[in-house]
């Protein structure tokens, strides 16, 4: 079990295994049955700590310059928050999504819940409309 506040085991999460690929890190700060809420994750959520690896593993490849911007990162005693910015760039096809090479950039809040030490449950929340007419998936009002 990983020591620290809600808030650290948010940001590890985002600067350590997203901006720093460490999926290596999932096994320390998630629980083996931890659940990944994301509406871009097959089915809306990734349960455990393969489907959690596996669900980066393809971001990574899909998207390798993936970034996250912290702009605040705050926590009570078992909530962490880390909301920011994120931008990547379609270079490869991701599930039925095919790669375009446009970039996307949104606005993106992560909530984690804590328990035991280890991520039990995280609620992701983005721009996915803005993110797909970017990435040129479905057009822009107007059919630009």
């Amino acid at each position: 079990m990983t020591q620290g506040t809600a808030a650290d085991f948010a940001r590890r999460h985002v600067e350590e295994i997203i901006n720093g690929r460490r999926l290596d890190l999932v096994d320390e700060l998630y629980a083996p049955d931890a659940v990944f809420h994301d509406p871009v994750a097959p089915g809306g959520t990734a349960r455990g700590r393969h489907e959690i690896k596996a669900f980066f593993s393809a971001i990574f490849q899909a998207m390798p310059d993936v970034r996250f911007t912290i702009e605040d990162n705050f926590g009570t005693a078992d909530r962490g928050l880390c909301r920011g910015t994120i931008t990547a760039t379609l270079r490869g096809d991701f599930g039925s999504l095919p790669a375009t090479g446009k970039s996307a950039t949104s606005p993106i809040a992560e909530i984690f819940r804590i328990a035991h030490g280890q991520i039990v449950e995280v609620w992701v929340y983005s721009d996915t409309l803005s993110i797909m007419q970017q990435f040129r998936i479905i057009p822009t009002s107007g059919g630009a």
